[in-house]
C-alpha cells in the first residue's frame, strides 16, 4: 500500500465555493465523501450536532468561525484524494494527498495559485494544525 504525500494549503476564510472548486480541479466525476456523520465538536462523546452529509456541514462550518472539523472525499477512479481541515479560527486548510514521490511539488504549486495563497507545504501523512497562526508558523520554519 502506497503511503501518500499531503499538499495543504492556507486559505483565511470559509467560502464554501472554495471547497466546491478544489474538489473540480482535483477529483473526477465519481466523488464519495470519507465519513457517513460529521459531529460537532469532532470527536466528542456528546455532540452537539450531527450532520449527515458534507454539504450540511459546510453551511454550519461557513457561519460557525471557530468550530474545527474535517471533511475528505476521493474520486473511486483515481488515486488522489482532496479535502478540508476547517480551523480554529475561520480559516480552511484545503488539501490533495497523491502517492508519495509523484506530483506533490507541482500539486502544491498549482493549489497555491489556484487559490491565491502563499501558505502551503508538503506533509506526509500527517495531518496539519487547527490554527492558521500555527500553520503559517510551519510554513515559515520550513522556509528557513
Amino acid at each position: 500500500m502506497p503511503y501518500y504525500a499531503e499538499c495543504y494549503i492556507l486559505v483565511e476564510n470559509r467560502d464554501q465555493s472554495l471547497i466546491r472548486k478544489l474538489l473540480e480541479l482535483y477529483l473526477g466525476e465519481d466523488i464519495v465523501e470519507t465519513s457517513e456523520i460529521y459531529e460537532i465538536p469532532m470527536y466528542s462523546d456528546e455532540p452537539k450536532f450531527e450532520f449527515k452529509s458534507s454539504n450540511e456541514l459546510m453551511d454550519y462550518m461557513e457561519i460557525n468561525t471557530c468550530e474545527e472539523q474535517n471533511i475528505n472525499w476521493f474520486d473511486r477512479n483515481k488515486s488522489i484524494h482532496a479535502g478540508v481541515h476547517y480551523t480554529n479560527d475561520n480559516a480552511m486548510i484545503l488539501h490533495v494527498s497523491c502517492e508519495s514521490e509523484t506530483d506533490e511539488d507541482i500539486i502544491l504549486e498549482q493549489l497555491k495559485k489556484q487559490f491565491n495563497t502563499s501558505f502551503g507545504y508538503i506533509a506526509y501523512e500527517q495531518p496539519p494544525p487547527y490554527s492558521s497562526y500555527e500553520f503559517k508558523e510551519i510554513v515559515t520554519k520550513l522556509k528557513r
